[in-house]
C-alpha cells in the first residue's frame, strides 16, 4: 500500500509551526507531535496542550523517535517520478511530488520549505496527480474533438459565405461598370459634340484668317492687276458678308444632366425683391425645407436653409452657380449658406440646389423611411379612428340608455300624478272618517271613564284579597317549617333505632 503526500504531511509536521518536525516530542494524552523548541516556548506561556487543551508540563513530554525515522526513510527512499528530473532548487533530489496550489512539481525537501508550508495538504505524490490529470484530460479530449469538428464546419460555412459574397460582389461591380460605361458614354458623346463644334469653328477661323490676309494684302499691295480678279471672285461669292462669317452663339452645357448613378438635385428657387423672404418647400421623401433670404446690401442677399421635417445630417448644397459643398443640418435649426449677388437681372431670384441622397440606393432608403413613417401615422390614425368609433358606439349606447331612463321617468311621473290624485281622494275620505272617529271616541271616552271607576273599585277589592292571601301564606310557611323540624327529629330517631338494632344483632351473634 502506497502512502500519499497528505499522509506524510500530517505525520511529519509540527502542530504549532506546521513545518517539518525537529526533535519531535508528543503529548502523552493526545499523541500530537510538536517540535521540542515550539512546545517548550508554548508551555512557557501556557500550561495546557495546544491541541487537546489538557494540562501539560515539560516533564510530561515524550520524545518520539519514530518521526525522525520516517523522515530518514522518506529522504533515503528512491522517488517514483515520471521523467526522472531533478529539482531545480535541490539538485540532489528528484521530483516525486506535485502541489495542486502552486501547480508545480516538488521534491521532499521542497515539501517542508516555506513555499508549501501553508498548503501541505495540497501536495500529493506525482503518480496520483498524473492519474487525476490524465483522467481530466481524457474527459476534455472528447469535447476538444467535437469543438474541432464544429470549428472545421464553421470554417467551411465561412468559406461558402466568402464565395457567395465574392460572386455577388463581381455581379454588382459588373452592373456598376455597365452603369459607369453608360454614363461615361453619355459624357463622351456630349464632349464629342462640343469638339465637332470646335472643329467647325476652327475651320471657319482659318477661312476668315485667309480672307483677312488676302484683303489686307490687296489693300497694301501695288500689284492691283494680279489681285483684282481674285478679289472680284471673292466678292461675287459673298465671302466677305459679315452675316455668313459671324459665329453662332455658344450654348452653355449643364453638366448636371440625369444619369443612372446620382439622383437629380432638388432645386429651391425664390424670386427676390429686396425684402425678407421665408418660404416652405415640400419635397419627396417627407422632407420640408424653409428657405430664408435677407437683404445684405445692394443686390446682395444672405441665404439660410432649415430642415423643418426630415432627418438631420450632412448634405451637399450649392448656392446659385457655386459648386456643391457639404453642410451639416440639424432639424429646425437654420444653417447659413452664405451671400449671393443677384446682379442686374430683370427678374432676380435665389436658387439653392440640395442633394439629399448621393445614390439611388440611399434615396430608396429615405423613401422607405418616409413610407414607414406614413404607415405608422396611418396605423395611429386607424387606431384613433377605431377608438373614436368605439367611443361613439359607447356614447350612442349611453344616449339610448338616457332616453330609456327618461321614458321611465315620464312613466313614473304619470304614475305619481295618478297616485297623488288617488291620495287626495283618500285624504278627503280620511278627513271625513277622522271626524266620525272623533265623535265615536268622545262617546267611548265617557264609557271608558265609567269603566275606569269600576276598575279602580275592583282593584281595591283585589288588593285586600291579596293581603289576606299573603297572611295565610305566611302562616302556611311557618307550619311547613315546624313539620320540617319534626321530620328531622324523626329521621334522627330512626337512625338511632337502626344503630341500636345493629348493636343488638352484633351482641346476639
Amino acid at each position: 500500500m502506497q502512502s500519499s503526500g497528505s499522509d506524510i504531511n500530517r505525520l511529519c509536521e509540527c502542530g504549532i509551526c506546521h513545518e517539518s518536525l525537529r526533535d519531535a516530542h508528543i503529548c502523552p494524552q493526545c499523541s500530537n507531535p510538536f517540535c521540542h523548541r515550539c512546545i517548550t516556548q508554548w508551555l512557557g506561556r501556557h500550561h495546557d496542550c495546544p491541541v487537546c487543551r489538557k494540562q501539560l508540563s515539560g516533564q510530561k513530554l515524550v520524545k518520539a523517535r519514530i518521526y525522525e525515522q520516517v523522515l530518514e526513510h522518506v529522504n533515503s527512499a528512491p522517488p517514483v517520478v515520471a521523467n526522472g528530473a531533478n529539482c531545480s532548487k535541490h539538485r540532489d533530489k528528484q521530483l516525486s511530488l506535485f502541489c495542486w496550489t502552486c501547480m508545480e512539481c516538488a521534491c521532499v525537501t521542497c515539501l517542508f520549505s516555506k513555499t508549501h508550508a501553508k498548503h501541505k495538504e495540497q501536495v500529493v505524490l506525482f503518480e496520483c496527480a498524473s492519474k487525476k490529470l490524465k483522467t481530466r484530460v481524457s474527459n476534455e479530449l472528447g469535447w476538444i474533438i467535437s469543438r474541432e469538428q464544429e470549428i472545421a464546419h464553421a470554417i467551411g460555412l465561412h468559406g461558402e459565405n466568402i464565395m457567395k459574397l465574392s460572386a455577388e460582389k463581381n455581379r454588382i461591380f459588373a452592373n456598376i461598370q455597365q452603369v459607369l460605361d453608360a454614363v461615361k458614354g453619355q459624357f463622351d458623346k456630349e464632349c464629342a459634340k462640343q469638339q465637332d463644334k470646335i472643329n467647325l469653328l476652327e475651320a471657319d477661323k482659318k477661312s476668315n484668317s485667309e480672307l483677312r490676309g488676302t484683303a489686307e494684302e490687296w489693300i497694301k499691295s501695288e500689284k492691283i492687276f494680279e489681285l483684282l480678279p481674285k478679289i472680284a471672285a471673292l466678292l461675287k461669292q459673298n465671302r466677305f458678308n459679315s452675316t455668313l462669317t459671324k459665329p453662332k452663339p455658344v450654348e452653355k452645357v449643364n453638366p448636371n444632366f440625369k444619369n443612372d448613378l446620382i439622383p437629380e438635385l432638388i432645386q429651391l428657387s425664390v424670386p427676390v425683391d429686396g425684402r425678407e423672404i421665408s418660404q416652405i418647400f415640400n419635397v419627396d421623401g417627407g422632407f420640408e425645407f424653409k428657405l430664408q433670404i435677407n437683404p445684405d446690401g445692394p443686390s446682395f442677399y444672405k441665404v439660410a436653409l432649415t430642415i423643418e421635417k426630415g432627418i438631420g445630417g450632412v448634405y451637399l448644397v450649392s448656392l446659385g452657380s457655386n459648386p456643391p459643398a457639404p453642410i451639416k443640418f440639424a432639424v429646425r435649426q437654420a444653417s447659413p449658406l452664405g451671400r449671393v449677388n443677384t446682379g442686374a437681372d430683370a427678374a432676380p431670384s435665389v436658387t439653392v440646389n440640395v442633394q439629399l441622397a448621393k445614390t439611388f440606393a440611399e434615396k430608396c432608403l429615405l423613401l422607405q423611411r418616409y413610407v414607414h413613417q406614413l404607415e405608422q401615422f396611418g396605423n395611429s390614425l386607424k387606431v384613433a379612428g377605431q377608438e373614436q368609433l368605439a367611443a361613439n358606439a359607447a356614447l350612442s349606447g349611453k344616449c339610448n340608455d338616457q332616453e330609456a331612463h327618461i321614458q321611465e321617468l315620464v312613466q313614473v311621473r304619470n304614475k305619481l300624478k295618478t297616485l297623488c290624485q288617488n291620495y287626495q281622494e283618500r285624504v278627503a275620505l280620511l278627513e271625513r272618517g277622522v271626524y266620525e272617529l272623533s265623535e265615536s271616541l268622545r262617546f267611548q271616552t265617557g264609557q271608558l271613564q265609567e269603566r275606569e271607576r269600576l276598575l279602580t273599585a275592583t282593584r281595591m277589592e283585589k288588593s285586600a284579597l291579596e293581603n289576606d292571601l299573603l297572611q295565610k301564606t305566611h302562616d302556611f310557611n311557618e307550619k311547613c317549617v315546624a313539620n320540617s323540624d319534626l321530620e328531622n327529629q324523626l329521621r334522627k330517631k330512626t337512625l338511632e333505632f337502626d344503630r341500636l338494632k345493629c348493636e343488638a344483632n352484633q351482641k346476639q351473634g
